[in-house]
């Protein structure tokens, strides 16, 4: 039985972004940890600005496909 929710919101593909999201994190704790004792330091601020910046754009992108898809099961009005 669907509902209104798992209609508009698939379950699985939430959870596929999530691990996808998740890894992408991980990927680059990972990286920095990696890079850190070479010296390489990074200030707190660049670090939230680059969190914000990519937040917004997967934010932007995740939006512009979820209202791509909506208008596409419409039905044409006619003029």
């Amino acid at each position: 039985m669907t509902t209104k929710f798992t209609e508009r919101f698939d379950p699985l593909r939430v959870a596929i972004g999530l691990f996808v999201v998740l890894g992408v994190v991980l990927t680059a704790v990972a990286g920095y940890a990696v890079l850190a004792p070479t010296g390489l330091t990074i200030s707190a601020d660049l670090a939230v600005s680059v969190l914000s910046g990519v937040s917004l754009a997967a934010f932007a992108v995740v939006l512009t496909m979820w209202l791509r898809n909506q208008m596409g099961r419409r039905p044409r009005r006619s003029v």
